[in-house]
C-alpha cells in the first residue's frame, strides 16, 4: 500500500521520465483507489499521463445526482468521494448506468448519456417521442402531455412535465457505446411498464412489435437486458420475453411460473458463464410514525434469492443458486451486472455479495419515503450493510456507476 512518495529532489527527474507503458504498469498494481490518487501526485508529468479513473479498480461508484455533483466509492471504512462536474444532471434523474455511461431525463423529457471518463455526450430521442405519447404541448402548464395509459388504449389523459419526469420511464440498458455501429438502447417505460427501442440514426421510440401478449400474461415489465444477440425482459408476474435484437421477433417464449418467487422486484443478469440469471429481492415493509397524521408505508431489503436458467427441459424452468461463488451482483437503475471480486479497502476481497440501489421509483415521489434502501448483501452470512441506515427518504435516487 502506498501511505507516501517521497523521493529525494535530485532523483525527481527520472521518476518523472518514467515511459507511459511502464507507468501504467506500476499503477495496475494499486488495488485502492486513495493509494492511486496519491501516485498521480508525484509528479505533474504522472498526474497528466495516469487517467483520473483507474479501470483495474472494479469496485462500483454510488452517484448521487445532486447539485454539488459528488460520486461516492463504497468501501468499508469509509466512503470516499470526489467532485466532478456535472452540471448537466442538475433537475435531472438517472434511469440508466450501463458500460460507464450514465444515462438522465430531464425536466422537459430530454434523453441524456454523459461518460465521465471521456466526458463524451449522446442524445436520444425525448419522451414526446414514445409509442404512447400522443402530444406535447410545453406551453399549456401542468398539463404539457397527452398520454395514453396502454398500446392502442383508449384510456387517454393530460400529464404534468414533472410527472413524466419523475414516473414515466423506470429504466434504460444500453447495448454497446454510442459511438458502435448497430448501437441500440430499450428502455421501460409507462404507467403500465413496457418496452420501447431506439437505434442508431432514429428520431423516436418505437414499440416492441411482438409485445402482444395475452392478457393474463401482462404485468408489467420489471428489468431488461441484453444478452446473446438478444433481448430479455422479466415481468412483475414472472414472464419471461425473449426477443431477437435483429429482428425483434419473437414476443413472449415461455412464462415460467414459480409460487416462491412472486415478488415486484425482479432483475436479469447473464453470469460470465453465458447463462442467464432471475434475482429476486426480498422486501420487508413497515410503518414509519410521522410528524404529520398519516404514517408512510416504509421498507428495506431483507435478502435475496437468485435462480439460474434451466434450458434442459422443453419450456426451461429456474433453479436456484446458494452463493455467487467468486463474484458479485450489481442492481438497481443500473444495468444488471455480474463482476469479478475487487478490493474492499482493508485487504480482503469483495465477493459473493449483491451491492444494490433502490430503483422503486413510484414510492419516491411521494417525498416521505424512496430512494434510500441502498446496502450489500453478503450471501455467506445473509448479513446487509445499509449505507444510508438513517434515511427513509432520498431523492433523486442513487444509482452505480462502472468505471469499465
Amino acid at each position: 500500500m502506498l501511505i507516501g512518495m517521497e523521493f529525494h529532489q535530485e532523483k525527481r527527474g527520472h521518476w518523472g521520465e518514467l515511459c507511459p507503458d511502464l507507468l501504467n504498469e506500476i499503477a495496475r498494481h494499486i488495488p485502492y483507489y486513495d493509494d492511486y490518487v496519491k501516485l498521480r501526485t508525484v509528479s505533474k508529468s504522472w498526474n497528466k499521463a495516469l487517467p483520473k479513473f483507474p479501470m483495474h479498480i472494479r469496485g462500483p461508484w454510488l452517484v448521487l445526482p445532486f447539485d454539488d455533483g459528488k460520486t461516492f466509492q463504497i468501501e468499508k471504512k469509509e466512503d470516499y468521494h470526489l467532485c466532478l462536474p456535472l452540471p448537466q444532471f442538475n433537475n435531472t434523474r438517472l434511469r440508466g448506468s450501463c458500460l460507464g455511461w450514465l444515462i438522465s431525463v430531464g425536466i422537459d423529457g430530454e434523453l441524456h448519456m454523459f461518460n465521465p471518463v471521456t466526458r463524451s455526450s449522446f442524445g436520444l430521442p425525448p419522451i414526446s417521442t414514445f409509442p404512447t405519447v400522443i402530444s406535447y404541448q410545453p406551453d399549456v402548464h401542468d398539463q404539457e402531455y397527452t398520454v395514453r395509459k396502454r398500446i392502442k388504449s383508449n384510456n387517454i389523459y393530460t400529464e404534468r412535465k414533472i410527472n413524466m419526469q419523475n414516473l414515466y420511464i423506470e429504466k434504460i440498458v444500453i447495448s454497446s457505446s454510442p459511438e458502435e455501429d448497430n448501437f441500440m438502447a430499450v428502455a421501460i417505460y409507462g404507467s403500465f411498464p413496457g418496452l420501447a427501442f431506439y437505434r442508431s440514426g432514429d428520431d423516436k421510440w418505437t414499440d416492441f412489435p411482438s409485445m402482444n401478449i395475452p392478457s393474463k400474461f401482462a404485468d408489467g415489465i420489471q428489468d431488461v437486458i441484453f444478452h446473446q444477440e438478444k433481448i430479455y425482459a422479466i415481468s412483475w408476474g414472472g414472464s419471461l420475453y425473449e426477443f431477437d435484437m435483429r429482428t425483434l421477433s419473437g414476443g413472449i417464449k415461455r412464462v415460467l411460473y414459480r409460487p416462491d418467487i412472486l415478488s415486484e422486484d425482479k432483475y436479469l443478469v447473464q453470469d460470465p458463464d453465458g447463462h442467464l440469471l432471475m434475482v429476486v429481492r426480498k422486501v420487508e415493509y413497515y410503518r414509519e410514525p410521522k410528524p404529520s397524521k398519516n404514517a408512510s408505508d416504509c421498507y428495506k431489503t431483507t435478502g435475496f434469492d437468485v435462480f439460474e436458467l434451466d434450458e434442459s427441459s422443453r419450456y426451461g424452468q429456474w433453479r436456484q443458486k446458494f452463493n455467487l461463488g467468486n463474484y458479485v451482483l450489481i442492481l438497481g437503475y443500473n444495468s444488471s451486472i455480474w463482476k469479478y471480486p475487487f478490493p474492499d479497502g482493508e485487504g480482503n476481497c469483495v465477493r459473493d455479495c449483491i451491492y444494490y440501489t433502490d430503483n422503486k421509483v413510484r414510492k419516491q415521489w411521494s417525498k416521505v419515503v424512496g430512494g434510500h434502501d441502498i446496502g450489500i448483501f453478503n450471501f455467506k452470512d445473509g448479513s446487509i450493510r445499509r449505507l444510508f441506515s438513517n434515511s427513509i427518504y432520498i431523492c433523486p435516487p442513487p444509482v452505480w456507476l462502472l468505471l469499465a
